[in-house]
């Protein structure tokens, strides 16, 4: 009688990962993260849309001081605000403190 073929090991693992414990729970770590940061960074893109920032930046740069008093936002918080999204490459930072 021929031998069957060999099979993957049910369920089957993804190339690049093996399957022990650890790496599963790294690989879903690294997907909670993942979907994490774009709920946070939608919620950031549209918090500065409805201030109406890139509006307020059309004629050049400012500090978050001005934006913030221009916007009607809380200074402190709005200075948080821009300051995470050069992360997400989504507002250029320049240097001393203006936003362009």
């Amino acid at each position: 009688m021929a031998s069957l073929p060999s099979l993957p090991p049910f369920p089957c693992v993804p190339r690049g990962l093996s399957w022990t414990s650890s790496s599963v729970e790294e690989s879903a770590a690294q997907a909670l993260k993942g979907l994490l940061a774009g709920a946070w960074v939608a919620q950031a893109v549209f918090a500065t849309a409805k201030l109406g920032i890139a509006d307020l930046l059309q004629d050049g740069p400012k500090t978050a001081t001005d934006l913030a008093t221009l916007s009607g936002a809380h200074a402190s918080s709005l200075h948080w605000l821009l300051r995470a999204l050069p992360a997400s490459v989504l507002l250029p930072a320049t240097p001393k403190a203006a936003l362009s």
